[in-house]
């Protein structure tokens, strides 16, 4: 019987002189994406459908060709169906995306931590002061369809990966998609590097 081989670690290094840098791809979930793909395809084609009504009734209002009968209601409740709408295939858009080319960036030094997640270069960032940085460690990580479920918008709100750290009165999770094993191995080196993220001993 033949051993099973080692997966390496999916997050690259950059190590420069006062500062690490990690970056690491969004993980693909094959799943969801075929899935949000193919409900994308009619996301779309109702986007359009509905978006061309709306735009004709405009177009009818303004130049006073609209139908007595036609009354306001019915436009109304499409303009905030159509609304909901564009938002929610926006959200799966973005999810898509992130999965396809998403990366996130954890640059850290000795005055704090960097984090950056992006899609073709925009996303948000956060940096996070290193005097008040405690407990930087390990933490479980989350099913995907788990925290879907329980926050489709996780990813931009930095609340969510396998490293965890304390910040003043809150917690903060980051590295998302990485397994515990890459976690461990990113700690350790963060640590060695700069001790002060190391856990006091008592």
């Amino acid at each position: 019987m033949s051993y099973v081989i080692p997966t390496a670690a999916r997050y690259t290094l950059d190590d420069a002189v006062d500062t690490l840098k990690f970056s690491i791809p969004a993980r693909k979930h094959w799943f969801f994406l075929l899935f949000s793909l193919f409900w994308l395809i009619f996301w779309a084609g109702a986007e359009i459908m509905v978006g061309g009504m709306i735009l004709s009734g405009l177009v009818a209002a303004l130049t006073g060709s609209l139908e007595t009968g036609d009354g306001i209601f019915p436009g109304v409740f499409m303009l905030f169906w159509f609304t909901f709408w564009t938002l929610g295939g926006t959200s799966i858009l973005l999810s898509v995306l992130w999965q396809i080319i998403g990366i996130e960036t954890i640059s850290v030094s000795a005055t704090g931590i960097f984090v950056r997640r992006q899609v073709m270069g925009i996303g948000r960032s956060k940096a996070y002061d290193a005097q008040y940085i405690q407990g930087l460690r390990v933490v479980p990580s989350e099913p995907y369809l788990l925290r879907q479920r329980r926050n489709p918008y996780s990813l931009w709100f930095f609340n969510f990966g396998a490293l965890a750290f304390d910040y003043g009165a809150k917690t903060f999770r980051i590295g998302g998609d990485l397994e515990e094993a890459e976690a461990r191995d990113m700690l350790a080196t963060i640590q060695s590097r700069f001790p002060q993220y190391a856990p006091v001993t008592k």
